[in-house]
């Protein structure tokens, strides 16, 4: 399961040899220190998530107060999204030991798998409901190389739209997927015949589309590409390939899971605001930028509750309620006796 990865830790001997584990499981052993005596000391963090939705039109507290929890899980269940006409959401699930894709009602009931996945050297990714309704877009990642599949919603005519392409979002027709490929390069895929077009190539990011295909809207970091905590920049190119502007700023400190992963912003169906998960402190909150540009607007106040909201939401048809995973957080001290 890729959100939240469980990290685990490893000794090696100075000379490279010997590489072995030392923990293992669904939880995360963080930040070791280790004793002469052979002793380790470690955070041991566990977490479950559900699938919840959020309105929008409250203050961030009364909005959090009237979330609706969609699933019930034990594990796992991440990186929601809705169908076009909003009686249903997928999500990534790891129910069943392994993550794939499954689909249930708004209101919780009638849950489907649509991937079956079971090899342990592939990870399933971020599915995305087609404005048509007629595909999902998902991740498949394995050993190292990132490609993005196509499945129906009943899980038939399963098949690769492009290897090597990561960090999708779907054109307002449904007729495209535009993703990233490389340091990067930004690239739209047709569904209908797999043709590539290169949309730009100044490491452009995170790409969201307005349902009009009026306006690309994605991230840049120019000051310091290659530094995981340098500084983002929202623009706004019309059209996709003209000349953009700067409508927004994120620090890349504050993007879930880690530094170095994109930001991914969220097309609200009115084309107005752009959501994205961000770090507050301890938590993890919706903000919403306006497409207008200005000051992003908090949804969700979780307040000093320990969460973390991964790096995809979806918006709701009517664009009243936004969707997201939601990890409770549970973080422990632990001792590790004759580790060395």
């Amino acid at each position: 399961m890729p959100y939240p990865p469980a990290q685990n830790l490893r000794t090696v001997d100075r000379d490279g040899t010997r590489d072995r584990p030392l923990t293992f499981g669904d939880a995360s052993y963080l930040e070791p220190d280790a004793h002469p005596l052979g002793r380790l000391a470690a955070s041991r963090m566990r977490s479950r998530s559900d699938i919840w939705s959020f309105p929008v039109a409250g203050s961030p507290v009364e909005n959090t107060r009237a979330a609706q929890r969609i699933t019930e899980q034990t594990g796992q269940v991440q990186t929601p999204s809705v169908s076009p006409d909003g009686s249903e959401v997928a999500y990534v699930s790891d129910h069943g030991g392994h993550s794939n894709i499954w689909i249930c009602g708004v209101d919780g009931t009638g849950v489907r798998q649509i991937t079956f996945e079971r090899d342990p050297d592939t990870v399933i990714g971020v599915a995305q409901w087609s404005p048509r309704g007629d595909w999902l877009v998902f991740v498949a990642a394995r050993h190292g190389r990132i490609d993005l599949r196509l499945v129906a919603p009943d899980g038939g005519n399963p098949r690769t739209l492009i290897t090597d392409g990561y960090g999708a979002c779907w054109s307002g027709d449904g007729n495209w997927v535009y993703c990233m490929r490389g340091v990067g390069q930004l690239l739209k895929v047709s569904i209908d015949d797999a043709t590539i077009v290169q949309v730009r190539t100044e490491r452009a990011a995170g790409p969201a589309i307005a349902p009009d295909g009026s306006t690309l809207y994605y991230a840049t970091r120019p000051a310091d590409p290659f530094s995981a905590r340098a500084n983002w920049e929202l623009r706004r190119a019309r059209p996709e390939n003209g000349a953009s502007e700067v409508i927004g700023q994120l620090a890349g400190a504050r993007l879930p899971l880690s530094p170095r992963f994109t930001p991914h912003f969220h097309i609200s169906p009115d084309g107005q605001w752009l959501a994205i998960p961000l770090i507050d402190g301890a938590t993890t909150n919706i903000w919403a930028f306006p497409t207008a540009g200005g000051p992003p607007r908090q949804i969700t106040d979780f307040g000093d509750r320990a969460t973390l909201l991964t790096w995809w939401v979806s918006w709701s048809p009517d664009g009243s309620r936004v969707f997201a995973g939601v990890a409770e957080i549970d973080v422990d001290i632990v001792l590790l006796d004759s580790v060395f």
